[in-house]
């Protein structure tokens, strides 16, 4: 296995290779496995705060994460493909089925789950409303997936949103922008009431976790 980087005029890192060299017979098939992993153990927020991501709990560098990955492929790979596997398979109608998946894009790209394991969210925009989580006007459509399949996390997303709850009562659009903000949203905007009500029930409806409600 080879290696080969090369560098700027100013010696500064652009790019990477890396080759591994085998002698192929006629008619030979060979197959290379390359795992790449990285480790980002800070999550900063607007303010400066480093809440970190929960894997550090797990992990302590990129040679940990490979490592485990690696041996657990196939094991990761399987179990990836069982919600859309269980899906497809059911008896649900066709248009519920593709609503879930498409909800389930978010999980891989645009999730935050902190070291502590109570803060946890859907980052709405990235790249673009300072970095707006847990939006709950945008959960009323998409939250059925975290409903679903990953009810802890639901529950506690919908926790932190009644902690953010104005003293007039009234639930608040969001859990922060760029960084979870634990004060008090005054927001009056009617149909997030009638939105965090139904998300509330509909997670006691798949859940029947009476303590939740």
């Amino acid at each position: 296995c080879k290696g080969s980087f090369s560098s700027s005029s100013q010696g500064q890192f652009r790019a990477g290779a890396i080759v591994v060299e085998k002698m192929i017979g006629s008619c030979e098939t060979e197959f290379v496995d390359f795992v790449l992993t990285w480790y980002m153990p800070h999550f900063l927020g607007s303010s400066g705060k480093d809440i970190s991501v929960h894997y550090t709990k797990h992990f302590r560098n990129a040679s940990e994460v490979v490592e485990y990955a690696w041996e657990k492929r196939s094991q990761l790979l399987t179990e990836t493909l069982e919600p859309r596997k269980a899906l497809e398979e059911s008896s649900l109608p066709s248009w519920f089925i593709r609503k879930l998946l498409d909800c389930r894009f978010v999980a891989n790209t645009n999730t935050i789950l902190a070291k502590d394991e109570g803060l946890f969210s859907v980052n709405e925009s990235p790249t673009g409303m300072c970095g707006c989580l847990g939006t709950l006007d945008q959960r009323t459509c998409s939250g059925a997936y975290w409903t679903t399949f990953y009810p802890q996390l639901d529950a506690s997303e919908l926790h932190l949103l009644a902690l953010r709850q104005s003293e007039a009562g009234c639930p608040p659009h969001d859990l922060g922008h760029g960084e979870f903000n634990p004060n008090r949203q005054n927001f009056t905007w009617p149909d997030l009431v009638a939105a965090y009500v139904i998300q509330v029930y509909r997670h006691f409806l798949r859940t029947g976790d009476s303590p939740f409600l």
